[in-house]
């Protein structure tokens, strides 16, 4: 459980460290290509052109999570170091957190790339209803897991948050609706 305000900062320190930068670095890639991937779809009304923004986001989706593998590699290797660049003592104890935290930033990223390619099919309708159904999930697993395990409970449940939520969308995204 939850042990006071000691332990939201502790987890605070872990996602500014970890899915700040994330997701940062997703609404930067995403200002550039949102404009080109709409305008590539066009109206969504062709299927070759909705079909070739499909092929090009799911490249996109394929780098941001190899990126994704690789910089929570990085932070598992590094974690030591990062943590005593960036913070005091007190907030080290739970530095062991971090690369799980990047893993599940980056695949939020991953999954807000999906969620620009159905908004360019404008399928809108379809990633509300995943990002309402999936966020509820989020938020019963983080009250139990918080209560469970503290600070490890709720990066548990960040990062099955982050799997559903990317999982959902990238299959949604890969279903082809008839135009």
């Amino acid at each position: 459980m939850f042990n006071g305000t000691s332990e939201v900062g502790l987890y605070q320190v872990l996602s500014q460290l970890s899915v700040a930068p994330a997701q940062i670095s997703v609404s930067m890639l995403l200002q550039f290509l949102a404009p080109i991937l709409y305008a590539r779809a066009g109206a969504a009304t062709q299927e070759d052109r909705v079909n070739k923004v499909r092929h090009l986001t799911n490249k996109i989706a394929l780098l941001g999570l190899g990126a994704t593998v690789l910089l929570s590699i990085f932070a598992w290797l590094f974690t030591e170091p990062i943590f005593a660049l960036f913070t005091t003592e007190k907030y080290r104890s739970f530095s062991y957190l971090m690369p799980w935290l990047l893993l599940g930033g980056g695949l939020l990223g991953v999954a807000q790339i999906f969620c620009t390619q159905l908004f360019s099919e404008l399928r809108g309708k379809e990633v509300m209803q995943v990002g309402v159904i999936s966020a509820l999930f989020g938020a019963g697993v983080n009250v139990l897991l918080a209560y469970s395990f503290g600070v490890t409970g709720v990066v548990i449940a960040f990062l099955l948050y982050a799997i559903l939520n990317c999982t959902w969308l990238l299959l949604l995204s890969n279903k082809h609706k008839k135009i």
